[in-house]
């Protein structure tokens, strides 16, 4: 019998390592590929339970009913009571209106976070998918491949589009934009990005500079959606 992957990660393999034992080790079974391989555990489907939405399970609790799984690779079979729901239940987060499964937030990465990332991290367990950063004026000036990092794809809900901008008129355009031109669940403003040409723009990190401008970004923004409105910040902008 294998073992659990996480025995392999606290032995300070690295994913590289992870992987090649694991296919050796399959290979010395008999087999050639990983699919076959499972390591769930209870908490492993409390994780996978966590995914089913909050409204359904407050329905289970209030039917007095438990929960019953079985695993289809290995075919372990385990028991969720009325108190495991009630935890699974308080994994699951709210942002206005929106239900957000669990506390795992796939962060937004330049350059990577399209919607067929999203959909990848969402199928992967995370409970809400954050776009690349969208550039304000990109929007005001009507750029096509900047309007095209706007678009979302049903299987990535709930899904936040991320703008960025030091301006409190094109940031409530650019929130118009996205509340009548997108899905979106949430709009974030980042104020977190410390690249140079981000900050040349008054944006990002440099924002916590001036906390008269974030506000007034930040309430150009809610003024101008009917999404909620969250910010990605930083503790500071420098070590002082």
């Amino acid at each position: 019998e294998m073992k659990p992957v996480s025995t392999y990660i606290d032995e300070g393999l690295t994913p590289e390592e992870i992987i090649h034992t694991l296919f050796n080790d399959a290979k010395v079974l008999g087999r050639n590929d990983l699919e076959w391989y499972c390591g769930c555990s209870k908490e492993h489907f409390m994780r996978a339970l966590s995914l089913i939405s909050q409204k359904d399970i407050e329905e289970m609790i209030q039917e007095g009913k438990g929960a019953h799984v079985k695993c289809q690779y290995c075919e372990k079979e385990y028991d969720f009571t009325q108190e495991d729901l009630k935890e699974v239940l308080d994994r699951h987060v709210n942002i206005g209106k929106i239900s957000i499964a669990n506390q795992i937030v796939a962060a937004p990465l330049a350059g990577i976070s399209n919607p067929v990332y999203r959909k990848m991290c969402h199928e992967y367990g995370a409970g809400l998918v954050v776009s690349e950063m969208i550039s304000d004026k990109a929007l005001h000036y009507e750029n096509r491949r900047t309007q095209d990092m706007c678009r979302t794809v049903a299987e990535e809900h709930p899904v936040s589009l991320q703008l960025f901008g030091g301006d409190p008129v094109t940031m409530g355009e650019a929130a118009r934009y996205l509340t009548t031109h997108t899905d979106c669940d949430i709009i974030d403003i980042n104020m977190g990005c410390p690249v140079t040409k981000v900050l040349k723009a008054h944006a990002g990190s440099y924002l916590l500079q001036d906390e008269e401008m974030a506000a007034s970004i930040a309430q150009a923004v809610v003024e101008n959606t009917d999404r909620p409105v969250t910010v990605k910040i930083r503790a500071g902008f420098d070590k002082e």
